[in-house]
């Protein structure tokens, strides 16, 4: 009696585990990395399924899927995620899922970023910028410096990368966002994946000088970036900020033209959120004003509110298969 009552236990497992969690697991680890899923899809089935059974079997494995939720997901407590037994990884993934396409999320489990008004954890200051040039470091930092002190200092050369929070006023409201600097040269672009999975969005200062000959010859480092990105699946999410910095005097026609030639350029990328305006960023209230626009546009997922969504589309299908079988 008691093998039967294991081989039973074990059958439940197997025909329940994509249902509950597998096909979060599934899609989100697996599939992105394979050159030919149908192939061999059977074989990663049966390796998910069997990943599957420890982690249903083991006692604390509620529990560590329980603290990942926390641990990333600051608006949830274990009130709301207890009696989810089994059901805590899919959870996970697909709100992890979700965040990079909140495309597919209907407005009302969405929040701008002006109503987000609770205190924050540091690690936690949202949204979060890359700051990039393609002329350098020094433009990075030059754009925090004037954002945050009033000064654009070209010769500043710092030996660490930092993380600047900063106070920003809008409409009546408070927000701390969090600005990195860093360097889009060819040799950091193994950092890029780091980079990408810390921040919301880049401000990128596109620097044009009296030599510019066309557009694709100063977007080099950030198609770089931008595949990277596109890698990532973070493009329905990712927030591209382009502030057009003009090094020498101008005509307004030829800025008329730049700026043209740059958005033609960008409509045959992916990109779902973007921003591009002239900033000079020896200017402070230009670069308030394009940091104000970058963080408009930033939205997030109500993960309570969401989170019951799941649940209830969760016992739903459980209900319909139920009837299905009867």
């Amino acid at each position: 009696m008691k093998r039967n009552k294991t081989i039973t236990t074990a059958s439940t497992l197997s025909s329940h585990w994509y249902e509950t969690c597998g096909e979060a697991f599934f899609t989100q680890l697996l599939v992105p990395f394979l050159s030919n899923p149908s192939r061999e899809l059977k074989s990663l089935s049966l390796t998910c399924r069997f990943i599957y059974q420890i982690y249903a079997s083991s006692s604390s494995g509620n529990d560590l899927w329980m603290n990942f939720l926390l641990n990333k997901y600051h608006d949830l407590n274990r009130e709301i995620l207890k009696n989810n037994d089994g059901k805590l990884m899919m959870y996970y993934y697909q709100l992890v899922y979700f965040e990079n396409h909140l495309d597919q999320i209907l407005p009302e489990y969405l929040i701008p970023t002006l109503s987000y008004g609770r205190d924050l954890k540091n690690d936690d200051v949202r949204p979060r910028f890359i700051c990039s040039s393609s002329n350098g470091y020094y433009y990075s930092m030059g754009f925090i410096n004037m954002l945050i002190n009033s000064e654009f200092d070209l010769e500043y050369d710092p030996c660490l990368e930092d993380n600047y929070t900063f106070n920003l006023e809008m409409e009546n409201a408070k927000k701390c966002i969090s600005l990195y600097p860093i360097s889009l040269l060819e040799e950091y672009s193994p950092l890029y994946q780091g980079y990408i999975d810390m921040s919301d969005g880049m401000i990128f200062t596109l620097v044009i000088k009296n030599d510019f000959n066309n557009i694709e010859s100063v977007l080099d480092q950030f198609h770089i970036f931008y595949k990277q990105v596109q890698l990532q699946k973070r493009l329905n999410s990712f927030i591209f900020t382009i502030a057009i910095t003009y090094k020498d005097f101008m005509e307004d026609s030829f800025k008329k033209m730049v700026e043209e030639e740059l958005r033609m350029h960008i409509s045959h990328y992916n990109i779902v959120n973007y921003v591009i305006m002239e900033c000079n960023p020896r200017k402070r209230d230009q670069v308030l004003r394009i940091t104000i626009e970058s963080v408009k546009r930033f939205k997030f997922i109500d993960t309570k509110l969401f989170l019951k969504y799941l649940q209830i589309k969760s016992e739903e299908e459980k209900n319909k298969k139920n009837c299905s079988i009867m």
